[in-house]
Formats: structure tokens, sequence, C-alpha cells
């Protein structure tokens, strides 16, 4: 079976809620197999309140989901990642959990991405490189459609500080 992490600590929260809200954290679930880039997305987001899970491969990816269904927010997924390929996570994906929002992530065109992935919708995408503004912005778009008005003035906020 295939290895993979949890970045949240068993002994307590790895976040607090803005003070002026009841929800709880949003959790990501980050599945990029370069190491440098996930260990950075993985440490921004953390600075910035997130719970964050991670994995490295598709098997390890639909381990931790498994693990953690309904208790991740978004997922950000490598289009090309080893073991078990980004298309059959995202089958997996929507066919469990089928709200869950997907954010894409490519050094491929999206056009190239919406073609290797056809017949599966894809709705939130990012060319990499990409910029920490621009995930952030796109996470407040996305949380604040499925959580309301609390997470996009918490991303807001977070991203004010950077």
């Amino acid at each position: 079976m295939p290895a993979y992490t949890q970045t949240r600590k068993k002994a307590g929260p790895r976040r607090v809620a803005p003070a002026n809200s009841k929800r709880r954290p949003a959790t990501i679930l980050v599945i990029e197999d370069e190491h440098l880039l996930r260990v950075g997305v993985i440490r921004a987001l953390k600075n910035k309140g997130f719970i964050v899970l991670e994995a490295s491969d598709g098997a390890a990816a639909l381990g931790m989901i498994r693990t953690h269904l309904g208790e991740i927010d978004v997922v950000l997924l490598d289009v090309m990642i080893p073991e078990v390929s980004s298309r059959e996570v995202l089958e997996n994906l929507r066919r469990w959990q089928p709200g869950l929002q997907v954010i894409l992530t490519s050094t491929h065109s999206r056009e190239m991405v919406d073609a290797a992935l056809a017949g599966l919708p894809v709705e939130l995408f990012l060319r990499k490189p990409f910029q920490l503004i621009d995930l952030f912005s796109l996470l407040g778009r996305t949380l604040s459609k499925k959580t309301g008005v609390q997470s996009r003035r918490h991303v807001r906020a977070a991203k004010s500080r950077l």
C-alpha cells in the first residue's frame, strides 16, 4: 500500500477559525508529486490557517480521500501524477463526493488539460507556475460558493498578509 502523509497533527487543531466565525477551518488536499512545489504550497496554506492534507501520487491520494471523505473542502490536483492517473483520481472524487471542488494544476494549457480529461468537467484550473496570490484568490472564490461569506473574508484577510 502506498504511503501517504497527513500534515494535520492529532494533538490539537492546526488552524483557528476566524474569531467571528462558527465554521470549521477549510481542509485542502494537495496532490502534487513535485516535492519542492508541494512543500511550498502546503507551507503557504498552513500559514494562512488552512488544514492541509497531502499526497505525492495518485494511489496515496485515493487513500487520503477514502480516509478523509466528507472532511475535505477543496482538492488541489496536479494533472501529471505517478501511480494512479489524475483522471482516475478525479473520476473517483466525482463518484465518492460529487460536489467536491477540485482545482487542477498543470504546466500545460487549459485546452490541453480539457482534451486529456475529455468527458470530465473541469471548472477550476491554475497553470503552473502560479503565484500564491492567484491560488488564494481561487480558493476564496471556491470556498465562498461552498461555505459563504466567512471563507471569502478569511481568504481575503490571508491575501492581505502576503
